[in-house]
């Protein structure tokens, strides 16, 4: 966790993406593919994506109460077909606990799968479908054809 200090109200940035990453300045359509760095335009991570501002307790108009704003990487990330992946509920969950003041809810549940997800490069996928589609379903077929054809020969 990184503080900014010597401003007003500091700034934590709690959590941030990875050194390959890079925030995209140009507005792109990801259907369409094709999103790659531009140099000079866009800028390399790694990039804060969950960040804490908070106000002094004696700055808010209840002395007890201390003012806070998490900000997330986007609105969809409470959303997002990340969630469930690697803790990230746990952050959001344990965060909106830490906001409402809920300190004992915060924890980590225990871990079910290791790593449930399984991400497929384009070369897999293309033959993960050609043998489940095409080969296994035309196995049955091609043997079926070559019994037919030895008993036909045969007599």
């Amino acid at each position: 966790m990184e503080i900014k200090e010597g401003q007003k109200n500091p700034i934590a940035y709690l959590a941030y993406s990875s050194a390959q990453s890079w925030i995209v300045k140009e507005k792109v359509n990801p259907n369409q593919g094709g999103i790659y760095f531009k140099e000079g335009v866009d800028h390399k991570g790694p990039a804060p994506v969950v960040l804490l501002a908070t106000i002094p307790r004696m700055a808010t108009k209840q002395a007890e109460t201390l003012g806070a704003i998490l900000c997330f990487g986007d609105a969809d990330f409470v959303n997002d077909q990340f969630l469930g992946m690697m803790a990230n509920k746990d952050l959001f969950m344990n965060t909106a606990h830490w906001l409402e003041g809920e300190l004992d809810l915060i924890s980590t549940r225990p871990q079910q799968y290791a790593y449930p997800y399984h991400h497929l490069t384009k070369k897999q996928g293309q033959w993960i479908f050609w043998l489940l589609v095409v080969v296994l379903p035309l196995l049955p077929a091609l043997i079926g054809s070559g019994i037919y054809i030895y008993r036909r020969w045969r007599g």
